[in-house]
This record gives C-alpha cells, structure tokens and sequence, in this order.
C-alpha cells in the first residue's frame, strides 16, 4: 500500500534535445557502478517540483512504472506524470544499440539528471619534459575529456568534449617523477592551443610516494591506480601500478599543500574477480586495503513461452556491496544488444537479502519499438554490486567497494 505524502514531484516531458547520461571511466574505477542517465534529463523548478525535460535525441523510446502501476512509454510531446515524495520508479530507454532500465526513487531521479547537456569544445596542446624515451608518456584530463601524448616527436595531443567554462586540467608524465601539473579554473577558447604543457618547468611539481599494503589478492595479479579529484570535478590519473608478485605496490598522491578545500586524492586498488576498493583522503601516508569478495552469482528462474513468459533474477545480496546493483543482460544474435538493470537500495527500502527482479514485459508497452528484443528473452551475462551511494560525493576517509562477476 501507497504511503501518503503532502509534496509531489513531477515529471514533464519537453521537446527533444541531447542530454548527458554517466559514463563510466576506461581506469580501474569503472567497476564502481555509475548512475546511468535516462533518455531525459530531470531538473527541479523553483517550487522543488520534479520535471522530466529535454527527450533525449538519441533516444528512440522512453518509459516509466510509476509505484503500483503498469509501465507506460513517456511521450515526445510535453505531459506531465506526478510523483510523490519517496515513490519508487522504474525508467527506461532505449538509446544507440543499448536499453537501459533502473529502479529508483523519485528524490534519486531528482538529485541524478541535469536540465541539459553543457556544451563541450576541442581544445589542442603540447607537452614538453615528459622524459626522453620512446615509452615516455603523459595523460591530460580536463573534466571528463582524456588525451594522451608521447615523447619522440608525438608530443601535441587534443582534448575532444572538453567541458565549455572554467575547468580544472591535470595532467601527469609518468616517466619523470612522476610530476603533475594542475590548472585550476582555465576556459581555454573552444579550438584554440593551450599554453605548453612543460614538466621540467616550476609548474610541474613532484607527487609524494607512499606503499599500500592489499589484502585479499588472492595471490595473483593487482593493480594500483592513483588520482586526484579537484574542485570542478576532474578526476586526474597520477599512476597505474600492477605486480602479481607480493601485496604491496608504491601509491601517488598530490601533497596536501597543493590540494584546495575540496579536493581529494583517490586509489584505487583492483584485484581478481574484478574487485575494487577505493580510498578517498587528503593526507598521503602509507595504507593497507582490504578486498571485498567476489561477487555472488545471480539465479534465473524462467516460466511460460514468449510472448507470455517470465524472466525472474534473484542476487543473494553481501553486507560489503549492500548499496546498488547493475545486471548485465545480453541476446542472442543477431539481435545481440546490450541491457542494463541498475537498483538502489533505497528503491527497496534499504539493503535486501536477495536483489529480486521480474525483467518488464516491455514488449506489451504502446510505443515500444516492435523491431527491439524482448528483454525477457535476455541471459545475465554479468552483475556488479558496491556499497558506494547513488550519486554520491566523496569525502576524506571514504573507502568503497565493488566487486564484478
């Protein structure tokens, strides 16, 4: 039964522009479940209201369950679909060759969509003093935009889709320190060259070496990633380390003194079955992390035969990932699409003893594109569990877990 609430939310649906849905990073922090974005992007007016705007132009369906009722696709033309206050939804898209649907409350749909994508701009450079040898390289990170250069005369590099504003840069060369460069607050015009890159000047400067200690590596290969997590958002490599020999490996960190009120040094430390702890802090000093397990294996349980038939999964949740959930589904070909389910906990009023999901008969929706598969036709081809919030900020002391099966 339906609570009662006194505040509503809602959900409206305007036009059709782009929007930005979470991606996540090509570092070892990927396993850490992302938000995924809807096929629109949800924005609060000034009386707190919720609404669904800007249809995504690349998304060609939308949907949404509203608590207690069936699902119904979301309409290019402006309507509206009130939400209370704590309601749990689930929502869907279909967008490129990938359907997407989570399960979420109407304050997570609120806090986890902008009102529209910023624009972005390619902006060019070049780095210099990055260290003689051919396997000599440095990564430029400004906002969500990576480049890569090299020594031996591929020095210049460009950042596509580098955010349009001011934005924080960070850029590391491996082979010389390892030294960091960070410019805070640069707005570089959109194809324009930046001022040179150059490590053997005062601006770059030395990061602090410190050991981490793993436990639960099980005795095989690990890895180390450092970053720095700046005030706007760039989240900048400092270094990758690997062995798979041993439980310890040197970590990178920007020295407190150079951090602004914010900011955050991060590892990330990946072992088997894909697990990930990662350590949020200020301080640099030598740590010891500890793994999680690795992650249970989903249950399927099927029943009758298409068109009406049931897909049912059950995940025996763990105390140390009790936070989200993402289940990977994959088709058969030639109809080999990706399908993603994502939940939060707060969607089943906290953490429960088995994620349970009976995958939507999406086929029987009105607008649901008849040529799509029938995600109940779907095998779970993986899951990922954390215990990292929906949409959370980090803070100094935070440690999160993942694991990927």
């Amino acid at each position: 039964m339906l609570k009662s609430y006194t505040r509503e939310f809602h959900l409206t649906i305007e036009g059709s522009r782009t929007m930005i849905s979470t991606t996540m990073s090509a570092f070892p922090r990927q396993i850490v479940v992302a938000a995924i974005g809807l096929s629109a992007a949800a924005c609060g007016d000034s009386t707190g209201a919720l609404r669904l705007t800007n249809l995504c132009a690349q998304a060609t369906w939308a949907g949404i369950q509203r608590e207690g009722e069936p699902w119904q696709s979301i309409p290019a033309s402006r309507s509206a679909v009130p939400l209370r206050a704590g309601e749990r939804i689930g929502l869907a898209r279909i967008r490129g060759d990938s359907l997407q649907i989570f399960y979420v409350t109407a304050e997570q749909a609120e806090a986890g969509f902008t009102c529209e994508a910023p624009p972005t701009k390619e902006l060019h450079g070049i780095v210099q003093g990055i260290g003689g040898q051919f396997t000599s390289t440095a990564t430029i990170v400004m906002g969500n935009s990576v480049a890569f250069a090299a020594a031996q005369g591929l020095e210049d590099f460009t950042l596509r889709r580098a955010p349009n504003g001011p934005a924080d840069l960070v850029a590391t060369a491996f082979d010389v320190g390892p030294k960091t460069i960070i410019r805070r607050g640069v707005d570089y015009p959109d194809g324009s060259t930046m001022p040179v890159l150059d490590f053997a000047s005062s601006e770059g400067f030395a990061q602090q070496t410190n050991t981490v200690t793993v436990i639960g590596t099980n005795n095989v290969d690990w890895s180390a990633t450092s970053e720095v997590v700046t005030q706007r958002g760039t989240q900048g490599v400092l270094r990758y380390s690997s062995t798979n020999t041993g439980t310890t490996l040197p970590m990178y960190s920007v020295p407190e003194s150079r951090l602004l009120a914010g900011e955050l040094n991060s590892l990330s430390v990946t072992g088997a079955f894909a697990r990930v702890a990662t350590v949020f802090y200020r301080a640099p000093s030598d740590r010891t992390v500890q793994l999680g397990p690795p992650t249970s294996r989903p249950i399927i349980t099927r029943t009758g035969t298409s068109p009406n038939q049931t897909l049912h999964i059950d995940a025996a949740s763990q105390p140390e990932y009790g936070t989200q959930i993402t289940l990977m589904l994959c088709t058969p070909a030639p109809l080999a699409v990706a399908i993603t389910i994502i939940a939060t906990k707060e969607y089943f009023g906290g953490t429960p003893a088995t994620w349970s999901f009976d995958v939507p008969d999406l086929l029987s929706v009105p607008g649901y594109p008849s040529f799509w598969p029938d995600p109940r036709q779907s095998g779970v081809c993986g899951v990922i569990v954390t215990d990292r919030p929906y949409l959370s900020s980090p803070h100094d002391g935070d440690t999160f877990r993942s694991a990927q099966g």
